[in-house]
């Protein structure tokens, strides 16, 4: 039965699949080979057995990220938003820090002023990953000249007038960093700010204005060595340069805290632009001196001071991405008020209350030269 059963299955391939083929193939000679094929290709589908399609090889994950279209228009799209800008300057700096001293009662009784006179070197650097949103800072470094610092003296209670009074030479130096995360508020080369807007800002005639707001935090640093004093007052008696042997003391001060301002920039062509920075800040004090004529260690902190700083340069563009510009800064870091720890042979003192107009400033002239792209 089964043999039966086998043969006709192939007496049934034969009759639908082959003679047809094989007439086809006798009218037009052409088809044979295509008509037998076709034939033979049917049969081999129907008997064959199921097998597993092959597994196509897959592309790298990169390859397959970078093949969407839509993927990379954005891609291109940041990376058309990315600039930076990088420049040095020079600013020629002159100003002073003080502090005060005051007794129990709140008179001044003594007063140390050094005095800061040469070039400040500062690096800066933006990136602005977004229309809106970039990221930059500062750090600068001074290499002042030798100056004169004087420590000044009052006895209020017996005599007016200054008690006594040295100089000596200082040997002074400064160092800032800032950190900033600006957004801008205003652009003129964008498209929805409407043609009102700028008639009211009485800007019809500038290429280009922005305004940004940025939140960062600063910190400044001074050091100061004293050497080499003479009295230029005792007792209330003026003298001439009493040299006294030995005095080799310092006084480190930083202030550092967060900081909040705005800017302005404005290109009235393509060769000459202007700019405009102000800040203020929420500053931490500490200080650490040592008198060795004296022996005497001490540290002063206070922690509600302030910082204000300004920049303003007027820039010229020699190409569409180098820069060089000249402009005027100032800076000031102030605390009011701090206590003194201190300890020398005879003594210790704890939580005195003390100092006063812990202040520093610096202002002048700036150079500068820079890129952006």
């Amino acid at each position: 039965m089964n043999k039966i059963w086998r043969l006709g299955n192939k007496l049934f391939l034969v009759i639908f699949f082959f003679l047809p083929a094989v007439l086809s193939a006798q009218v037009n000679p052409a088809l044979r080979y295509t008509e037998m094929d076709r034939a033979l290709s049917s049969l081999e589908a129907k008997t064959a057995k199921a097998t597993a399609s092959p597994v196509q090889p897959q592309g790298s994950f990169w390859k397959i990220l970078f093949n969407n279209n839509e993927r990379q228009s954005v891609i291109e799209q940041a990376l058309r938003n990315i600039e930076i800008d990088i420049s040095f300057q020079e600013s020629i700096g002159r100003g002073e820090q003080v502090f005060e001293v005051v007794d129990t009662d709140g008179s001044k009784i003594s007063r140390l002023l050094y005095p800061q006179r040469g070039s400040i070197f500062t690096g800066n650097a933006e990136l602005r990953l977004f229309p809106r949103f970039s990221f930059g800072g500062s750090l600068g470094s001074s290499r002042f000249r030798n100056t004169v610092a004087t420590d000044t003296d009052w006895q209020s209670d017996i005599q007016p007038g200054v008690w006594w009074e040295s100089n000596s030479d200082c040997k002074a130096r400064v160092d800032t960093y800032n950190v900033n995360l600006y957004f801008r508020l205003l652009d003129l080369k964008d498209i929805t700010i409407a043609q009102e807007m700028r008639e009211y800002l009485n800007l019809e005639q500038v290429d280009e204005f922005t305004f940004d707001i940025f939140t960062g935090y600063e910190r400044f640093k001074g050091r100061y060595r004293m050497t080499n004093g003479r009295d230029t007052v005792e007792n209330w008696v003026p003298v001439t340069n009493a040299a006294f042997d030995g005095l080799d003391s310092f006084y480190k001060v930083q202030y550092q805290g967060p900081r909040l301002g705005l800017r302005m920039g404005m290109k009235v062509n393509k060769w000459f632009s202007t700019r405009f920075a102000f800040s203020y800040a929420w500053l931490k004090t500490e200080a650490y001196g040592w008198w060795n004529l004296r022996d005497y260690q001490f540290w002063q902190k206070g922690a509600s001071g302030e910082g204000l700083t300004y920049n303003l340069e007027f820039l010229v563009h020699l190409t569409p991405h180098w820069y060089v510009g000249a402009g005027y800064f100032y800076s000031c870091h102030k605390q009011r008020r701090m206590i003194e720890y201190g300890r020398e042979a005879a003594a210790t003192y704890d939580d005195v209350d003390i100092i006063r107009n812990v202040n520093n400033r610096l202002y002048g002239p700036t150079f500068k030269v820079g890129c952006n792209w």
